[in-house]
């Protein structure tokens, strides 16, 4: 379990990483809205995800059932993650790199649980 969260942890800082940088590139230099260049950025960092959460970090084969799962927990969670997000940014007025850590802080934990009990079990 311990080496499952490491490389849970160290899967999802790679995860953020790419969010962030894909985020500004899309935002600063593509110049996207900053909501659409989040949800574009993030749906395709979690198809990155799924696939390393099979084969590095649960270590489970791939199945349909799996991806199935993964799909419906991949568009709630990117429903409430872009709402979030569009709601700190558009609404409140945050910076958006500080939006996206705090979506980050609050939804990780919550997210390993889902995977760990729900998505990737054998």
């Amino acid at each position: 379990m311990i080496n499952q969260f490491f490389r849970y942890g160290l899967l999802s800082v790679t995860s953020y990483f790419m969010v962030i940088a894909g985020t500004f590139v899309m935002v600063e230099w593509v110049k996207v809205r900053e909501s659409y260049s989040y949800m574009v950025v993030l749906a395709l960092v979690y198809v990155f995800v799924f696939l390393a959460n099979n084969c590095f970090v649960f270590q489970v084969k791939p199945t349909r059932i799996k991806a199935v799962k993964y799909l419906i927990f991949l568009a709630v969670f990117w429903l409430i993650n872009s709402i979030t997000f569009s709601i700190m940014v558009e609404y409140i007025g945050m910076e958006y790199f500080i939006a996206i850590i705090i979506n980050i802080a609050v939804l990780g934990a919550f997210r390993f649980y889902i995977n760990k009990k729900i998505i990737f079990v054998n």
